[in-house]
């Protein structure tokens, strides 16, 4: 009966505190999803400690691993060295094997909450030092005629920061303008012109001498619909504004962040995690941005740059709500001979609305931004989205390849028209 209750106790101090390392990593958002962790895995290993099946030992395994594994990819390992030894223990409780055999996994169990327990302290001390003073500090952000961007920008000019915002169009400034106060600061950029870049970094030079303390790549562009379809313009278009264009602002102002030891955040995307079929040219872009932002959050550490990620999954953005519009003017573009192939009914069942009722607030991405600008010491990456869309992602990664095809070929997608009637014959 003690081992039973010591695995038992050892599962609640664990679980808990390893929500409490969740929530000083990440930002203050996942406060309640770290409690709700934590209330998770401990019931979790209560179960497999108590309940005399090795099934539900196993069970309890993977529920632990899978709500810290979405957590954050660091506390895995940590996820995994839990879980097992729980497992372990309960098959010991089960067998009445105590004695030599349970000593050492009791003691693991308590080896592990202390760790875990260490690294809560510390990172908490970290955390809870708070936010920085942002106000009067310049920021850039590019893609401000709407979504994120748009949004980004009245909030830090609404917090007193010197926002120099990049627009694409006249359009969007006139917008952004009426929107902000007198302060910020719109200016024509079309991330893909080096003349664009350049004069802005000239413009923020010119009225911010003291350097740059904050940098926002955000701009982006979505074309969908399958590689057979896709025309070579839209997949170059897609690298040049959400690849190079963001490595060209970023070489531009990076003189004026050294004069800071600023901050760089680079908004991906799930897709940068995972390509998911019809959205291959935008998955690309953002595989590279998680490099670029990779390579380059190594080489700046030297100068004091900080280089953050915010990979947002599926958001009720003006992007994502003209995916419908956007993949029929690229089936408009398919050969008949294509579109025959193909057929109608295959393309329209591609070519659902988006629910928005289902997708994520912008606000949750602006504020992860705002986290990675203002917090003293926030985490280097971050996933923004809703759970069940956020979750699988993580579920996803972990599987070897071959699995995660199959998980991501279960969708209700017919089969092209020819090869339906190939079927059929």
């Amino acid at each position: 009966m003690l081992p039973l209750l010591l695995i038992v106790l050892v599962g609640i101090i664990v679980a808990l505190f390893v929500a409490g390392g969740l929530i000083a990593t990440a930002s203050i958002s996942s406060f309640i999803a770290g409690v709700i962790a934590a209330f998770l895995v401990a019931g979790g290993l209560i179960v497999a400690a108590s309940v005399s099946s090795f099934v539900t030992g196993l069970i309890a395994f993977g529920v632990s691993l899978a709500v810290i594994g979405f957590f954050g990819a660091s506390i895995v390992v940590i996820g995994c060295i839990i879980a097992t030894a729980v497992t372990l223990g309960f098959v010991v409780v089960s067998t009445g094997l105590f004695g030599l055999i349970a000593v050492p996994i009791i003691l693991l169990g308590f080896f592990v909450a202390s760790t875990v327990i260490l690294l809560t302290l510390v990172f908490s001390w970290r955390y809870f030092k708070g936010r920085e003073n942002v106000t009067g500090k310049s920021v850039f952000i590019s893609g401000c005629d709407t979504g994120f961007g748009f949004d980004l920008a009245k909030k830090l000019d609404a917090l007193g920061m010197k926002v120099y915002a990049g627009c694409l169009t006249p359009q969007g400034i006139e917008k952004l303008t009426g929107a902000a106060s007198s302060a910020l600061v719109p200016i024509r950029c079309d991330i893909t012109k080096e003349d664009d870049i350049a004069n802005a970094a000239n413009v923020v030079h010119l009225s911010s001498p003291e350097g740059l303390y904050a940098l926002v790549n955000n701009a982006g562009v979505l074309y969908t619909g399958e590689w057979d379809w896709l025309p070579k313009k839209y997949s170059r278009e897609t690298m040049e504004v959400n690849f190079f264009g963001h490595t060209n602002v970023t070489q531009a102002f990076l003189p004026q962040l050294k004069k800071t030891k600023g901050r760089i955040v680079n908004v991906t995307s799930v897709s940068g995690l995972i390509a998911s079929k019809y959205f291959g040219a935008y998955a690309c872009s953002k595989y590279a941005m998680e490099a670029f932002s990779d390579s380059l959050r190594r080489e700046m550490e030297k100068w004091g740059i900080s280089v953050f990620v915010i990979e947002p999954n599926s958001m009720n953005t003006p992007m994502l709500n003209s995916r419908e519009a956007v993949l029929k003017g690229v089936w408009n573009e398919l050969d008949e001979e294509v579109k025959h192939e193909y057929g109608h009914y295959y393309y329209r069942s591609l070519n659902l609305p988006s629910n928005s009722s289902v997708l994520g607030s912008p606000d949750m991405v602006v504020n992860a931004i705002y986290d990675k600008i203002s917090l003293k010491h926030p985490s280097l990456r971050s996933r923004v989205g809703k759970l069940q869309y956020t979750l699988p992602v993580v579920l996803i990664q972990a599987l070897p390849t071959f699995l995660a095809d199959m998980v991501l070929r279960f969708d209700k997608n017919p089969l092209p028209a020819v090869l339906t009637k190939k079927e059929k014959l």
